[in-house]
């Protein structure tokens, strides 16, 4: 029965609805919108990252250069596809929510990439052929984001600050008032949490140009480098050389003093 109440016989029925269907396709492809499984909106777009998530909270935005689909390996022994597509929207969704929880960025890509492997292999597919296989698209659209600074503005500037891509945005907006400071005094701007061995808390950030790595509970400064990456890789490498118990007793003999103390010490003396 149509719209009118006038009855439609089933063949001409079905090929109205397939029609509707084709020009629903086509109004996504050309508008580059799609939806998850669950209906949740998914959007192609100049992202420069593999995907993030748009500003509005419920649509996953993917970069234009980014594969839908392709064929891997199954458990099974054969190859059959697997739906990239769907698989970073599960990661980006469960990224989302974590920093929504309160979770830094790193903490909750760990968090999501963890369950995003996982889902992988309960599909019958190895992460670590998916993830090489998508790792020369990545490369790609990071390449062509640098080169145009041409990223949508409806995704948030932060999954760029956090990872330096600024110049990824036309706006180039790299506005972040947030800073730590050192058992001395000395202030970090663009701090950045992480996790040594899982266990011990860390902020990195940037004084003069020179980069640390700091035990964000005492303040004390562990290493220094000439930038982020380097900062970490070295503090990484002490940790690992420690061990996680040796690591944790030795974050555990600094004399705790938080950001607050810290903040009240060096600068409240400034303000009266």
């Amino acid at each position: 029965m149509n719209a009118e109440g006038i009855l439609v016989p089933r063949e001409q029925f079905d090929a109205i609805t397939q029609k509707l269907a084709d020009l629903q396709c086509m109004i996504e492809e050309i508008c580059g919108k799609t939806t998850n499984k669950d209906g949740l909106p998914m959007r192609i777009d100049n992202v420069g990252l593999a995907a993030a998530m748009d500003k509005d909270g419920i649509t996953s935005v993917h970069d234009k250069i980014m594969p839908d689909s392709a064929d891997f390996m199954h458990e099974s022994g054969e190859m059959r596809p697997f739906d990239l597509l769907e698989s970073r929207d599960y990661h980006e969704r469960i990224e989302d929510a974590n920093m929504q929880a309160g979770h830094d960025y790193y903490e909750a890509h760990r968090v999501a990439t963890e369950a995003e492997h996982s889902r992988m292999r309960q599909l019958g597919f190895d992460p670590n052929e998916v993830e090489a296989f998508q790792k020369p698209y990545i490369d790609a659209a990071a390449h062509e984001a640098r080169a145009k600074g041409n990223t949508t503005p409806e995704i948030g500037n932060e999954p760029y600050r956090v990872s330096e891509e600024t110049e990824m945005r036309a706006d180039n907006d790299d506005s972040d008032n947030r800073y730590v400071l050192d058992i001395d005094g000395r202030k970090y701007d663009r701090p950045v949490m992480d996790k040594l061995l899982g266990t011990c808390e860390i902020v990195t950030g940037c004084n003069d140009n020179k980069w640390a790595a700091i035990d964000i509970n005492s303040g004390k400064v562990l290493t220094t480098a000439e930038s982020r990456r380097g900062a970490i890789r070295k503090v990484e490498a002490w940790a690992k050389n420690l061990g996680r118990r040796r690591l944790k007793a030795r974050f555990e003999s600094y004399d705790q003093m938080s950001q607050q103390q810290l903040r009240a010490k060096f600068e409240e003396p400034l303000r009266t």
